[in-house]
């Protein structure tokens, strides 16, 4: 990629592929996500021979059984009624974890890949509780496009997102504000067991648990 290309490749938003093609948001969240862990990353290219990215993340020091993924299983929230929860997201791989650590707690969960087939998931199967959404979908609509057309179309349903960002660096772009439920990626299974369990509760009077 060119020089001046390369001085940008971190901030979010930034593409060099057409219009519809890319969200811009791919490096920002290595970029993120690797600072995040303590860690750096570096870029390297040479325009018309290829790119180099180098991720350095610090060692783990603790090894410890009852960790799962950042947090510990004890006192971890799980479904009180067999909850159901629709997961939207394109990458399939972070998908995947999702649906693994949300049905692993005990609630039901349908899956797609973008805003469009959750439509299609919505009109051909049960009542969903609660949608975990990526803020930035693939095709016409977005996260916050596919809760307000859930919310049109007549069922209360909880809304949680998902991103790489702080909601106020996606203010501009997607409408978030500060009474939207996020929850961050890279997420653990204690802070996803929080965050839904909370959402889901919120009404109901009971105790939540911290975040």
């Amino acid at each position: 990629m060119s020089k001046e290309a390369l001085t940008q490749v971190f901030e979010p938003f930034f593409t060099t592929k057409e219009a519809g093609k890319g969200t811009g948001l791919g490096l920002s969240m290595v970029y993120g996500f690797t600072k995040q862990s303590g860690g750096n990353v570096t870029i390297y290219s040479e325009l018309d021979e290829g790119t180099t990215v180098k991720l350095y993340l610090p060692r783990s020091s603790e090894h410890n059984d009852e960790t799962v993924l950042g947090g510990t299983t004890s006192n971890i929230p799980v479904a009180q009624k067999g909850e159901r929860i629709l997961v939207v997201e394109d990458n399939a791989d972070v998908r995947t974890l999702a649906v693994a650590l949300l049905s692993d707690l005990g609630y039901e969960i349908a899956e797609a890949g973008s805003a469009e087939a959750a439509l299609q998931v919505m009109e051909n199967s049960a009542p969903i509780d609660l949608l975990l959404s990526d803020v930035i979908l693939p095709g016409a609509m977005n996260g916050p496009d596919l809760a307000a057309e859930i919310e049109r179309s007549g069922p209360t349903v909880k809304i949680v997102y998902m991103t790489g960002y702080a909601k106020e660096a996606l203010n501009n772009h997607v409408g978030l504000d500060d009474h939207t439920h996020v929850t961050q990626k890279p997420f653990n299974k204690v802070g996803l067991a929080n965050k839904i369990y909370s959402v889901l509760d919120e009404e109901s009077g009971a105790l939540n648990y911290p975040l």
